[in-house]
C-alpha cells in the first residue's frame, strides 16, 4: 500500500497541472494587491494626505479605511477566482470540503497581501512605477518560490526524512512562508495534493 501512495503521490507531482493552475492564479493574483498603492503613492505625492491630516485625520483612522476598503476592492476579483474554479468544476478545488479551504484560502491572502504592499508606498513618487514594480515582486516571489520548492520536492522524493536534501525541502519552505503569493500557490498545491493522496499528508 506504501508504494502505491508512493507511485501515486510521484505521478501526482510530475504531473504538475495543480501548480499549474496554482501559478496562472498566482499571476492574476498579483496585479490586484499591487493596484491598491497607486492611490496610497498619489495621495502623498500630491500632498492630499498631508492636507487631510493638517485637518484632523488620525493616521491610524487614515490607514484601517484604506485597509477596509482594500479589502472589499480585492474580495471582487477573488470571488471571480472562486467563481471560475467552480464554474469550471476543478475536482480538486470545488469537491467537499476542499470549497471552503480555498474560500479561506482567498480569504486570508486578502487579509495578508494588503498590508505587505503599504510600505512599498513610501518609496515611489510615480504610482505607475511603484504598480509596475509591486507586480514584478508579487510575481518573482510567488512563482520563483513555488517552482523552487515543487522542484525540491521532487527531487527528495524517496529520500529519508532526515536526508539533507530533505531537511533543506523543509527549510526553504518555511522560509517562504513569509511570501503571501507563495502560500497562495502552495496552498493550492496541497489542498490538490490532499485529494490525490490524502494519507500521505
Amino acid at each position: 500500500m506504501n508504494e502505491t501512495n508512493n507511485m501515486l503521490s510521484t505521478e501526482f507531482i510530475l504531473q504538475g497541472s495543480d501548480v499549474v493552475i496554482s501559478i496562472f492564479i498566482i499571476v492574476a493574483m498579483s496585479f490586484v494587491p499591487a493596484s491598491f498603492t497607486l492611490f496610497l503613492v498619489y495621495e502623498r505625492a500630491t500632498k492630499s494626505k498631508h492636507i487631510q491630516y493638517i485637518n484632523g485625520l488620525y493616521p491610524l483612522v487614515y490607514w484601517l479605511t484604506n485597509f477596509i476598503w482594500d479589502l472589499l476592492n480585492y474580495l471582487l476579483p477573488a470571488a471571480c477566482v472562486i467563481v471560475i474554479l467552480r464554474l469550471f468544476n476543478v475536482p480538486a478545488y470545488v469537491e467537499g470540503e476542499n470549497f471552503l479551504a480555498v474560500i479561506s484560502l482567498f480569504l486570508m491572502y486578502g487579509w495578508s497581501i494588503i498590508p505587505v504592499m503599504y510600505p512599498f508606498s513610501f518609496r515611489f513618487t510615480e504610482p505607475s512605477n511603484a504598480y509596475i514594480f509591486l507586480i514584478v515582486i508579487n510575481l518573482f516571489s510567488g512563482i520563483t518560490c513555488i517552482y523552487t520548492s515543487f522542484f525540491l520536492e521532487i527531487f527528495a522524493l524517496g529520500s529519508p526524512a532526515t536526508s539533507t536534501l530533505s531537511i533543506i525541502t523543509r527549510t526553504v519552505k518555511k522560509i517562504f512562508k513569509i511570501f503571501p503569493n507563495y502560500c497562495l500557490g502552495r496552498g493550492l498545491i496541497d489542498i490538490a495534493y490532499n485529494v490525490s493522496s490524502p494519507n500521505l499528508i
